[in-house]
């Protein structure tokens, strides 16, 4: 039986976090990290995925908005600026309306580099009550659509109780 995006089933773990009321399905082979650098979890693909030197990822953040007032894209707006001022050689591709667990998102798309490596990025981002949700996707440039099925199929999981 096929499931999202190309995910067997039985191919798949289930993340669960209560305290953020967040789910997502990932591939087994796939390693879960959580609670580092502000990131409530890390899903890294295998070492040998992509064939690069860097490490391809995929990991959520949950950031508290309570008493701001804020909407989607201004969120979206000073998330990049941010990201602009702290993510070497950021260059932004796209941002565009999008879809995260049955929300109103954006799609951010922008390459990076980290050392000498070339890096592509797809970022979801959604505003739930007085959250903001993101699910960000990392790899070398040259081995991003080789992993992106997984991605998407673990994007397209995602699910806020």
């Amino acid at each position: 039986m096929v499931g999202f995006s190309g995910f067997t089933s039985g191919s798949t773990k289930t993340y669960k976090n209560r305290a953020y009321g967040i789910s997502l399905e990932y591939p087994r082979e796939w390693k879960k990290k959580e609670g580092d650098k502000g990131v409530i979890v890390m899903f890294l693909a295998p070492k040998d995925a992509g064939r690069s030197m860097f490490q391809p990822n995929l990991n959520i953040t949950v950031q508290e908005l309570s008493g701001t007032e804020t909407d989607l894209d201004q969120y979206v707006q000073s998330m990049t600026e941010k990201e602009k001022e702290i993510i070497p050689s950021y260059r932004l591709d796209t941002i565009e309306a999008a879809e995260l667990a049955g929300q109103p998102a954006r799609r951010i798309v922008f390459a990076s580099k980290q050392g000498y490596v070339n890096l592509k990025v797809v970022q979801l981002c959604t505003l739930l009550g007085t959250r903001a949700y993101a699910l960000t996707f990392a790899a070398e440039e040259n081995g991003f659509d080789e992993l992106w099925p997984a991605a998407e199929g673990m994007i397209g999981s995602f699910a806020v109780s």
